[in-house]
């Protein structure tokens, strides 16, 4: 989004914004309000009603897309974790499956199961299972 011209479609929640982007290739997509929050110097002319609307001293939340890889650092498990709103490579993280699955239990069992299916390291699945029973097939 930065250095091209785009046009706030809608708001989908408190901390995610549709965006048009008006200059080709021209599509939509969905942008965290921290990436919004960036055009609200009065230089860029946004309107104060919708400068306003953004949380800037709020607690931002993230909200997950979907995740794309595992890993194992250590003793610590990690998910490859894509966020709504953010759609740019680097904005993509790696965090703890401990943090993950309490946040979002369903959505990362979906993942395991489907990333089990198509990449069998049976060792880090074996020992991820044995550290979260509630991944396993059986669990849901």
């Amino acid at each position: 989004m930065w250095g091209t011209v785009a046009q706030i479609v809608r708001k989908d929640t408190p901390w995610l914004y549709t965006v048009r982007y008006l200059l080709p290739p021209q599509r939509e997509e969905q942008r965290h309000v921290q990436h919004l929050r960036y055009f609200g110097d009065a230089a860029y002319r946004m309107p104060a009603s919708v400068r306003d609307s953004f949380q800037f001293n709020a607690q931002f939340k993230y909200q997950v897309d979907h995740f794309s890889d595992l890993r194992r650092e250590g003793d610590v498990f990690q998910v490859r974790t894509h966020w709504a709103g953010f759609p740019d490579q680097g904005d993509v993280t790696w965090e703890p499956v401990s943090i993950i699955v309490q946040d979002v239990p369903t959505l990362l069992r979906q993942f395991v199961l489907q990333y089990a299916q198509k990449h069998p390291h049976a060792q880090l699945l074996a020992a991820l299972f044995r550290r979260f029973p509630q991944l396993r097939r059986e669990a849901v």
